[in-house]
């Protein structure tokens, strides 16, 4: 509501909603429902934050912050000196004109006398699919018809290096030094196991 970015309407009453952040797109310090109008209220606020997402998430596409492939899923951008790398793992069923790109039944089948193996899988589950994206072979990920969004491809080894090049400096390598110590600076800020470590991720 214009004023009041702290506050949503529901039921025509105002509740509060302290830690709606739209940078990390979650709303936080909801109280667990007491009343069976509360339940209603919290799972209401739970589509108003999955619907609101999803316009953030289109927006940012707009904006060129983020790309979107066949199948509607977006990944966020990042600039490192001259090139654009994506954030967030793959997570598209298709190549670029629209043909499945398989996978096998069970998961677990045994594929190593395949001599063209071209799959995908679900990492992790369904429900992890957004954090850890898909698994594919390296048949798949060479295949002409590409499994990048279009305008997208898999980096060459000379795009890597120009990265590294990029990275190992001392504004990424986390004791200001050129030692390839930048691994921290280009992690998630979340996900990890905790570390005391000095310079390693989770710390």
């Amino acid at each position: 509501m214009p004023g009041d970015q702290d506050s949503l309407v529901i039921n025509g009453r105002f509740r509060s909603a302290n830690g709606i952040d739209a940078s990390k797109k979650r709303i936080t310090n909801v109280a667990d429902p007491v009343e069976d109008m509360d339940a209603v209220n919290v799972r209401y606020m739970i589509e108003m934050e999955k619907k609101y997402e999803k316009k953030i998430e289109d927006l940012e596409v707009k904006l060129g912050l983020r790309i979107k492939d066949l199948e509607g899923n977006t990944y966020r951008i990042k600039e490192y000196c001259t090139q654009q790398w994506t954030t967030d793992n793959l997570k598209t069923t298709k190549y670029q004109n629209g043909d499945t790109i398989g996978t096998t039944y069970p998961e677990g089948t045994d594929i190593s006398l395949e001599t063209n193996p071209k799959y995908q899988w679900l990492y992790w589950g369904n429900n992890n699919m957004g954090t850890y994206g898909r698994l594919y072979t390296y048949d798949a990920i060479i295949d002409r018809r590409g499994v990048c969004p279009k305008g997208w491809h898999i980096p060459s080894l000379t795009e890597w290096e120009v990265l590294f090049t990029c990275l190992n400096t001392p504004a990424y390598n986390y004791d200001g030094s050129t030692n390839s110590l930048f691994a921290k600076a280009m992690a998630s800020t979340s996900g990890w196991a905790a570390s005391s470590s000095k310079g390693v991720v989770g710390n």
